[in-house]
């Protein structure tokens, strides 16, 4: 690396540094309300799926989704490293894909709008 691209790792490790615990904490806060939604909407699945094996499926996911997200929110609290704060992010963001995925397969089959 030269000189330049050094200098401009270094700035990036400063920036990512002062602003770690202001990402920590917008991201804590949008986790928190990705979480309280995923509660809400219980109700609604069961008002749509009523006490079907689909229900209970979603249900387990929304569970195992919540106690992940709490998991990360934790870990985020507590991380001090920008590298570990990526990982956290990256995990919650795969878990929400999956999650996401598995809602839109298994609320629309049977949706008729």
């Amino acid at each position: 690396m030269t000189p330049e691209e050094n200098h401009l790792v270094d700035k990036e490790k400063q920036y990512r540094m002062y602003f770690l615990r202001a990402d920590i904490n917008l991201s804590s806060l949008v986790i928190l309300v990705w979480l309280v939604t995923v509660v809400i909407f219980v109700p609604i699945d069961y008002q749509t799926l009523g006490a079907t094996q689909k229900f209970y499926f979603f249900l387990a996911a929304r569970l195992i989704f919540i106690v992940g997200g709490i998991a990360v929110f934790l870990g985020l609290r507590r991380t001090t490293e920008p590298v570990k704060y990526d990982r956290f992010i990256s995990l919650i963001m795969f878990m929400a894909v999956i999650f996401f995925i598995l809602g839109s397969r298994i609320l629309t089959q049977d949706f008729v709008g």
